[in-house]
């Protein structure tokens, strides 16, 4: 299956080399800041072909490929038909841990595999396998989506096969939020198994995307499929953060059925889609040249735009703003979360670049991994050592290259798929069939050629890299507290972001929110998942004492001591209204007041108790009649009073007349109860109560 890809590549090399005239610039980049760890290689006697590498939960790394070799050198399986899926674990040195396979005794092509919220994996690929070996269900038609559910320890769990009557392939795969995965793929069948929507090209002559949704058991939540008139395959599928997905492929159909832009020529475009979480479609986008263009990956940029790469044989043309390097290119798209196409930049050398993976790195910049037979010239500033290798090109977050690295070893070096890894290193995984030297610490398995105008069979590859160069730019974090100061004995809450890998606070606390209790100046370095950290801003609590309070007692008055507000209690319960400095009980029992100072610090005076209440008899002033109805009649010894003021119950002013000039109040208005008037006059205070009928 790869060896005819392979075979196939350099044919496509040979034809296109009559009819291209080369034209390159040597391109100066940086010097590569890769410093080799270690590098490991896994394999038998036969061809054994890794296609995906991702860092696991334990740090470690887990390999997945197709192996057609027996139980020999690393492998400890034999193969149950032809090709299996054969997955490898290894620690975070790259020893290995345990070794997989899994298949039935026709052809099983893996494709892709994600990581389980419990711990475990799911690796999916295309079977055509009745039931034998490790699968329980037979085909549906003749070829079909086969996913096998494995524990963290490789012990499979169960297997589903998901198909309709003709031809399916799975191309792609991912986890998703709800701990279920995403399928990709492409289907030729009608309506028919687990394909529940007709084909847009009515005689099943081409294929569209099909994706099925699965949850964590396996179970069918839906599917849906995507095409033109014409062929139309997935290549890519991501959740995206609005839990809908994007699926990137490739289509040579014009507007037709689901796609609402024609091509740039006869030949395959990039073909974007956009839907959400229920797989209905939101957009899509058509990205080609008038020449041959090949999808490979889409995923999902920090601000939740989309980069895409695949490889382009074209020069400035359509949708493509940068010249050729040679024959085939790595061809890099980078569009807005609506699918507007911000920028394009293509990066190669004289001959044919295959472009494998793209990943963002913790510095919002992207790299893109794949193969290349090419010399020293274009954008390469490394000759192979040997045949050809896998080419590593960083580039930031505009495009513009930053370093390229040629990866050498002897032997050939194919389907190269880059990581950057949680500490920031670069991991890379590739097939090679050649001995030691250069990077490469151990030699191939095989002795002898596959076939006579190949070189050895491959083996999985694997190599880590320390990044030298810091790509930390997080931006500064702003920590917030509901206040700036506090009063003794309380505590203020004091909050950074959420979503960062660890806090460390001034004060030693971890969490994104504490209290604080003590006067200081507070501050955190956080850290993302990429080991990158930031520091906040500073807060300064200051810590003010709890203020003295009393309460004495003039005549029928309680005054309490100075404060900026007041608040009176009776028995434990709040006296509606009664917020001055002063308040005259008109029922007995324990009374006190809470006050709040300057800097906002409250205390509580000691209950003063009122075992009784007297009349109130002013020898100034008289009232009459007591109680009343209407009219309420005072009278006054003195012929100037400054103020008349009354107060109910919680000590509200209810009525206030200044410099009167009558004796008689209507007090029809007030509701029944008790009262008290008080007249002040030239600084004087005299108060009577009376009752309200």
């Amino acid at each position: 299956m790869i060896i005819f890809r392979y075979l196939n590549t350099h044919a496509v090399k040979k034809i296109a080399a009559l009819f291209f005239l080369l034209t390159f610039s040597l391109t100066s980049v940086a010097q590569s800041p890769l410093m080799k760890q270690w590098d490991r290689r896994y394999g038998g006697i036969g061809n054994d072909i890794v296609k995906t590498v991702e860092q696991t939960k334990d740090d470690g790394f887990i390999l997945g490929g197709d192996g057609v070799s027996q139980n020999t050198g690393d492998k400890s399986q034999p193969s149950w038909g032809s090709w299996d899926y054969w997955i490898v674990k290894v620690d975070s040195l790259g020893n290995k841990m345990w070794d997989k396979r899994f298949g039935g005794n026709s052809f099983e092509d893996f494709t892709d595999l994600a990581q389980a919220s419990d711990g475990g994996y799911l690796i999916a690929g295309t079977s055509s396998s009745p039931i034998s070996g490790d699968k329980t269900q037979s085909t549906s038609g003749v070829t079909d989506f086969w996913v096998v559910k494995i524990n963290s320890l490789g012990i499979k769990e169960w297997d589903k096969r998901y198909g309709g009557n003709k031809r399916e392939n799975l191309t792609c795969l991912a986890g998703t939020m709800d701990k279920g995965y995403i399928l990709g793929g492409s289907t030729a069948s009608g309506i028919s198994g687990d394909v529940t929507a007709l084909n847009w090209d009515t005689t099943l002559q081409t294929g569209d995307y099909w994706i099925i949704k699965i949850d964590s058991a396996g179970n069918r939540q839906w599917d849906k499929r995507y095409g033109g008139l014409k062929n139309d395959l997935i290549h890519s599928i991501q959740q995206t953060k609005d839990k809908g997905y994007i699926l990137g492929g490739q289509s040579n159909s014009g507007i037709s059925g689901d796609k609402s832009q024609t091509n740039c020529s006869s030949w395959n475009d990039f073909w974007l889609i956009k839907i959400d979480s229920a797989g209905n479609k939101q957009w899509d986008r058509r990205f080609g040249t008038n020449s041959v263009d090949d999808f490979a990956e889409v995923i999902q940029t920090k601000e939740a735009g989309y980069i895409l790469i695949g490889y382009s044989l074209a020069n400035i043309e359509c949708d493509k703003s940068d010249t050729s390097r040679g024959i085939l290119d790595y061809w890099v798209i980078k569009i807005d979360s609506l699918g507007n196409k911000q920028w394009d930049k293509t990066y190669g050398a004289s001959e044919s670049e295959w472009v494998r993976s793209v990943v963002q790195t913790r510095d919002g910049g992207y790299l893109i991994s794949g193969d290349s037979p090419s010399p020293m010239d274009g954008d390469k500033t490394e000759n192979n050592m040997d045949n050809e290798s896998c080419w590593l090109v960083k580039v930031d977050s505009g495009g513009t290259i930053q370093w390229e690295k040629t990866i050498q070893t002897p032997g050939g070096n194919y389907f190269g798929y880059a990581i950057q890894t949680t500490d920031g290193s670069i991991v890379m995984a590739a097939c090679n069939n050649g001995g030691i030297g250069g990077d490469k610490s151990q030699t191939c398995w095989d002795s002898l050629p596959a076939h006579p105008d190949m070189s050895y069979d491959t083996d999985y590859w694997i190599i880590k890299y320390n990044d030298t160069t810091n790509y930390c730019h997080l931006e500064p974090v702003t920590i917030s507290g509901n206040s700036n100061s506090i009063c003794i004995g309380d505590s203020v809450s004091i909050c950074a972001p959420q979503g960062f890998s660890h806090y460390a606070w001034s004060n030693g606390m971890t969490t994104p929110c504490f209290y604080a209790r003590v006067a200081g100046n507070y501050y955190v370095t956080v850290t993302d998942e990429n080991s990158c950290t930031s520091e906040s801003n500073q807060i300064e609590i200051s810590a003010y004492p709890i203020p003295q309070v009393s309460v004495s007692q003039s005549n029928d008055t309680l005054i309490a001591s100075t404060a900026k507000s007041y608040e009176w209690y009776i028995n434990g319960s709040v006296i509606s209204g009664a917020t001055l400095s002063y308040y005259i009980p008109v029922q007995a029992g324990s009374y006190s007041v809470m006050i709040t100072d300057s800097n906002g610090c409250m205390a509580t005076s000691n209950p003063i108790v009122i075992t009784s209440i007297e009349e109130i008899e002013s020898n100034n002033i008289r009232i009459y009649p007591n109680p009343v109805i209407k009219d309420l009649n005072l009278k006054w010894r003195r012929k100037q009073v400054d103020e008349v003021l009354i107060y109910n119950i919680g000590g509200q002013v209810v009525y206030k007349e200044v410099k009167p000039t009558g004796n008689r109040i209507d007090v029809s208005e007030l509701v029944s109860g008790t009262y008290v008037a008080e007249i002040r006059m030239k600084g004087k205070v005299e108060r009577i109560r009376w009752m309200k009928m």
